[in-house]
């Protein structure tokens, strides 16, 4: 008996130390990661009109390059649609590190590209090539294996408070991108956040290289108590399923309603409502650069000390209030948004916006558990959820835009239909 006590302490022991190594390398490459990423999403539209004009198509031309990147976008979503559930058993089979190096590489490498390539035909092929990858196997891939790997050394008690810290520094690192990036592009051109943004996904890399611990195992660790409660369930599982994971999870209830609840956050992000968004606020609004900048960055701040105050909020009101709250709050921040009439209606947005964030922290954990009790690996259930997600991704802009152009050029009766922030 006193073997098996032991035996138990340094299985504790070894997954305590197993966290905080998880906690802080992802302290450090999170808001890392998504500043890049924020660099680069502000410079890539700019550099690919930049190629555009350099290519002698004018108008024309700059409309078919924008058209492109679009045309990229969504064939990066489409492809990972196809692609999750292998890469999620990918993840389960090899190990999350592995998984999580893929991710932060892949991108890295086409940022290098187009930042080392001078011929603008030649560039502009490498930057759809990026937004694709992006897409694909890029910053959403990685997202969710980081989100797997808290749900294998932590309780679904510590879960919540950790997905909103980084939550709050994956924002604080957006604020960043988004602020250093428009300043640097308007000095020095639309390649200079490209290349700084490339220079520091090395960095990440080099640093998941380095610092990541290997969270999965096929026999896992017991996971840390926290508190007194014993942990009643395994939050491991394993593959074995005959079924594919997609469709056990689709006709289980529970699974199939933390599934889509989560996909369907997705066309609430900045990234998918980015374009029409921005019209909104420069046509009917009279938002110049300046000042959607400055929304966008307001925009980075609330849901940077939103993600802050998340884990806290859910301890006390509790996790079933707190996952109401929060969406009750985004509905509002969205109406806010869609009725707003000047700078102060667009003020009015960000209270709500704050208080919303943090809406996936309950959800992810509880989709994990369930995923868990129902024989699937955490990356297995996270790729197959990742098909939702993506569809969501590819539908959202294109729906978006046709709402748009119904309510700003209307029908084919040449009557607007819908109101501008519909």
């Amino acid at each position: 008996m006193a073997d098996s006590k032991e035996g138990i302490d340094d299985q504790e022991l070894a997954q305590k130390t197993k966290a905080t190594r998880l906690d802080r390398c992802l302290k450090l490459t999170v808001p890392l990661s998504f500043f890049a990423g924020a660099m680069v999403m502000n410079g890539r539209p700019l550099l690919v009109l930049r190629c555009a004009d350099d290519l002698g198509g004018g108008a024309d031309g700059r409309a078919v390059a924008r058209a492109g990147l679009a045309q990229a976008a969504a064939l990066g979503s489409l492809a990972e649609l196809l692609i999750s559930p292998w890469l999620g058993r990918f993840s389960d089979s090899n190990g999350r590190k592995p998984s999580a190096l893929l991710f932060a590489a892949m991108p890295t490498l086409t940022r290098i590209l187009a930042t080392v390539t001078r011929s603008p035909k030649a560039r502009l092929r490498v930057l759809y090539l990026d937004l694709f990858l992006l897409r694909a196997v890029g910053q959403m891939q990685l997202e969710g294996t980081i989100q797997t790997m808290i749900s294998d050394v932590l309780p679904s008690n510590a879960q919540p408070k950790a997905r909103s810290q980084l939550g709050a520094l994956k924002f604080l690192g957006v604020l960043l991108g988004s602020d250093v990036g428009g300043r640097i592009a308007a000095k020095y051109g639309p390649g200079a956040p490209y290349a700084i943004g490339s220079a520091v996904s090395c960095l990440c890399v080099a640093f998941f290289a380095a610092c990541l611990p290997e969270t999965h195992r096929q026999r896992p660790l017991k996971p840390i108590a926290l508190h007194t409660e014993a942990v009643t369930s395994s939050l491991q599982g394993t593959s074995g399923s005959r079924e594919g994971a997609l469709w056990t999870l689709l006709h289980d209830p529970k699974a199939f309603f933390l599934m889509t609840a989560l996909a369907l956050q997705e066309a609430s992000l900045l990234p998918q409502i980015n374009e029409v968004s921005s019209a909104f606020l420069r046509e009917q609004l009279g938002f110049g650069p300046l000042g959607i900048g400055r929304f966008v960055a307001g925009f980075g701040m609330a849901n940077f000390l939103g993600g802050l105050f998340a884990g806290r909020l859910v301890e006390s009101v509790g996790a079933d209030r707190h996952v109401s709250l929060s969406h009750l709050a985004l509905m509002l921040a969205f109406l806010a948004w869609g009725t707003a009439r000047g700078s102060l209606g667009i003020a009015a947005v960000l209270p709500p916006l704050a208080l919303s964030a943090g809406k996936d922290i309950v959800l992810q954990g509880r989709f994990l558990a369930r995923s868990s009790e129902l024989g699937l690996g955490r990356g297995e259930a996270t790729g197959a959820a990742k098909v939702l997600s993506a569809s969501v991704r590819i539908a959202t802009p294109v729906i978006l835009a046709k709402l748009y152009t119904l309510a700003t050029t209307g029908n084919r009766a040449g009557r607007s239909r819908l109101p501008p922030g519909t």
